[in-house]
């Protein structure tokens, strides 16, 4: 009722979500117009969203499971899109490399790691991405004045619709 009366007081579009007990409902109100576009009342519009909004929360879910499982991982997990900017590093990344989420999340290899370090990797990102197939390779890098080895295996990430790789992931072992 209280939607309603805004879009009768202001003549904007207004919006809700309602819940009942088994069903989920998006309740548009929209201004009823004269001719002269005075406001005359309210068109109320009401959108079954059950369906969506538990496949929404399904999703939620699923993604907690997942990140749970990626963070509890000891192996350095990460991914980054076609053009080497970082979408997700686990906790075991960025305790690597000392980092917090916020200094890895949208940034690329060179803006993170030493000149080296950073063109090796983006190589070994670029490798896999352009013959669109799987590598595991053992890497030596050097950070912060420390010898690290790595066994990583990296792989393509397609989109739905055709070939095209989207984005490289990354699983690398400690050894």
């Amino acid at each position: 009722q209280e939607n309603v009366q805004r879009t009768i007081t202001t003549g904007t579009v207004s919006e809700v979500i309602c819940h009942t007990s088994q069903k989920v409902f998006q309740m548009r109100v929209h201004p009823s117009l004269d001719e002269e576009k005075k406001v005359i009342g309210a068109i109320i519009i009401f959108f079954d969203n059950t369906e969506f909004i538990n496949a929404q929360e399904k999703l939620k879910t699923s993604d907690k499971r997942i990140r749970a499982i990626i963070d509890s991982s000891p192996t350095l997990i990460s991914l980054k899109d076609n053009v080497g900017k970082y979408l997700m590093a686990n906790q075991a990344f960025a305790r690597q490399f000392g980092l917090g989420e916020e200094e890895i999340i949208g940034k690329t290899d060179r803006e993170i790691f030493p000149e080296q370090m950073a063109n090796d990797v983006r190589d070994n990102d670029l490798e896999v991405l352009l013959k669109r197939k799987s590598s595991e390779k053992e890497e030596h890098f050097r950070y912060n004045n420390e010898d690290l080895i790595f066994l990583s295996n990296r792989f393509p990430l397609f989109n739905s619709s055709d070939r095209t790789p989207y984005a490289v992931g990354t699983v690398a072992l400690n050894i």
